[in-house]
């Protein structure tokens, strides 16, 4: 990992923060904007204006996104390796019948 971090300034929810950034500020400046996207459409569907609420439920919201993307790379992985298995005992078949 890169010693030369950049620090990024970012608005999420109204407040600015500045944020230490790898070698990619980009990425850093669109995970913030995602942020705060979820946050203010918490905001907009909820009656409580806490801030504090708004931000565990973005939290609560997003680790769901992640917690249902890894569910499906896991299963997809799966159907991979088993499409994989059964195309090469369909070649190891073909194999077996060559005469060299």
């Amino acid at each position: 990992m890169s010693s030369n971090k950049e620090t990024v300034k970012v608005s999420i929810y109204g407040m600015e923060y500045s944020v230490k950034a790898g070698e990619d500020a980009e990425y850093v400046k669109s995970v913030a904007k995602y942020v705060n996207t979820v946050m203010l459409e918490i905001d907009k569907n909820m009656g409580s204006k806490s801030p504090l609420k708004v931000a565990v439920l973005a939290a609560l919201n997003i680790a769901d996104e992640l917690m249902r993307e890894k569910e499906d790379n896991k299963k997809m992985l799966s159907l991979t390796d088993n499409g994989i298995e059964r195309l090469i005992n369909k070649i190891n078949g073909k194999i077996g019948h060559l005469e060299i």
